[in-house]
């Protein structure tokens, strides 16, 4: 993925840091990016993750559509999912 540099990983994210959200099913998902944009997220259902990212899909509210989105952890600041 461009943009996903793997030698700036360690500035983020760790490898397993957002393991217990591959259990997402319809529930709400932030993220905060380290240059203060905030990205919510509803209808999650598919989370994947690799070393340098995250993929999952969610549910577009404005445009009713299904999306898939891919962030690099290394941009990201913290998230925060509905329990």
């Amino acid at each position: 993925m461009k943009g996903c540099d793997p030698s700036s990983a360690g500035s983020g994210l760790r490898a397993n840091r957002l393991e217990r959200v591959n259990d997402l099913k319809d529930k709400t998902l932030v993220i905060w990016m380290e240059n203060g944009t905030t990205c919510f997220f509803e209808r999650v259902k598919i989370l994947k993750e690799s070393a340098n990212s995250i993929t999952f899909e969610y549910f577009g509210v404005s445009t009713q559509t299904k999306r898939e989105a891919t962030f690099c952890k290394h941009k990201i600041a913290g998230y925060a999912i509905e329990i």
